[in-house]
């Protein structure tokens, strides 16, 4: 009985091996269509710096913290949609992970609800906070990644609060960007730049999770 169990065990432990050597990166776009903007209720509306034939609704395969691959979603601009089709089909390959990929939508359109749940999200026609500038996410140029353990910092302000553990940088865990990550190399390649760099006009602003890229015409160098 026990060498049964031990050959049984050996076959699931292969059979896992092999499902997870076989999984494949799948990526879709389309137009935004009138259901897809049914549930852009929040992200969504007639004011954003980009008309929605701009946009696209996009599913990537990612896997997550557990080692699952599921097929998330985002709306980004057209423009993005190459790059990050190729940067995210390179990290499924070194199954970089993700806890989810959802339209804000989804939290209610809590940006915050999002970033405490770890979630990577992109588009998003609201301003910078504070200021009557468009964030970069209303032209569909941005995207967050994993913000519970890239949070944003500003002096004592950290975003999402329950990201403050994180700030530690030199504790890297799965999923964090640094620029020694392979995640980092890849957006920097594509021309996108990364908000852990402090580019922004504000002093001490640190957006670790924030990846952005500038298209002459469309958007500016702003959060």
């Amino acid at each position: 009985m026990k060498l049964y169990s031990y050959a049984l065990a050996a076959i699931c432990s292969l059979m896992m091996t092999l499902s997870c050597s076989q999984a494949h990166f799948v990526a879709t776009s389309q137009r935004i269509t009138p259901d897809i903007l049914k549930r852009m209720v929040y992200t969504w509306h007639p004011l954003s710096p980009v008309p929605l034939e701009d946009l696209r609704y996009i599913t990537l395969s990612y896997y997550d913290f557990e080692g699952t691959v599921n097929q998330g979603e985002l709306v980004v601009h057209e423009k993005a949609v190459d790059d990050l089709v190729s940067i995210f089909e390179k990290l499924f390959e070194v199954q970089f992970p993700l806890q989810s990929m959802l339209l804000v939508d989804e939290f209610a359109g809590s940006d915050d609800a999002s970033m405490r749940a770890n979630n990577s999200s992109a588009f998003y026609a609201r301003k910078v906070a504070q200021t009557d500038r468009w964030s970069n996410h209303a032209s569909g140029l941005a995207i967050d990644i994993n913000p519970l353990i890239n949070p944003y910092s500003k002096g004592a302000i950290v975003c999402p609060q329950e990201g403050e553990p994180y700030l530690d940088r030199d504790r890297v865990v799965p999923g964090m960007i640094t620029k020694d990550s392979y995640i980092y190399k890849l957006f920097k390649e594509r021309g996108w730049e990364w908000g852990g760099e402090c580019f922004y006009e504000r002093d001490g602003v640190i957006d670790r999770h924030h990846f952005q890229k500038i298209v002459s015409g469309i958007n500016k160098n702003t959060n």
